[in-house]
């Protein structure tokens, strides 16, 4: 009886898991044809991945903070970093604004100098060193217009797939929300068929829902 019950549900909402599963392919077949960057992709891969560095220009390869961490932070141990750390953050709680940190400054030059190959790539990868560092994308992105959620997200996808610049460490996270957005139309399917006391038909709705938004360009240029 009980065996009976779950095929009987499985048949129900198999094709609403088609329908899901359709959309989701036909979007990743998009994202595997993705050619090159919009110039905010590439920010959003700045902002996630340089670490305490958010704008490399040929007058300022390295920002303040970046400067600060590799000369007055980091050690030769884990002990000699947590504890120049500490000493940092005892110097701005006691000085604030005189602090050793907040009077730092970048090496600012009159002439601009050639950014290679590699310092733009690493400016936008991860590396061994500064994967999972969601206090580097916090600093990056807090005078921003944006949230840091989608950044560190972003930069999570990186630090799994280190060195590597593809669009699907960003279009992964979009097709994940994709697919919550058809679960929620399918639900929505269901809740108009209760209002519009259409019994029975709500799993149609949802479908129809389903399909026509998760093969729309509107969702593909979304995920994209």
């Amino acid at each position: 009886m009980i065996g009976q019950e779950k095929r009987d549900k499985w048949k129900k909402i198999l094709p609403e898991l088609l329908a899901v599963i359709l959309c989701l392919v036909l979007m990743g077949a998009g994202v595997s044809r993705k050619e090159g960057y919009h110039m905010d992709e590439l920010l959003s891969f700045e902002l996630a991945n340089a670490r305490y560095n958010p704008w490399i220009v040929p007058t300022q390869p390295e920002g303040r903070l970046a400067k600060f961490v590799n000369e007055e932070i980091e050690g030769d141990s884990a002990g000699e970093t947590l504890e120049n750390l500490k000493n940092t953050v005892t110097d701005v709680l006691r000085n604030r604004g005189n602090s050793k940190l907040l009077s730092y400054k970048a090496d600012v030059y009159e002439e601009p100098v050639w950014i290679t190959n590699r310092q733009f790539q690493d400016y936008v990868t991860v590396g061994q060193k500064d994967a999972f560092d969601y206090l580097s994308v916090y600093f990056n992105v807090k005078d921003d217009n944006h949230p840091p959620v989608h950044f560190m997200l972003l930069h999570a996808m990186s630090s799994v797939f280190r060195g590597t610049l593809s669009p699907w460490l960003g279009c992964s996270i979009n097709l994940v929300c994709l697919g919550i957005t058809l679960w929620l139309l399918l639900r929505l399917g269901r809740q108009l068929a209760d209002v519009f006391s259409l019994e029975g038909k709500g799993r149609q709705l949802g479908i129809l829902a389903v399909l026509l938004y998760g093969m729309s360009t509107g969702a593909l240029a979304t995920v994209l």
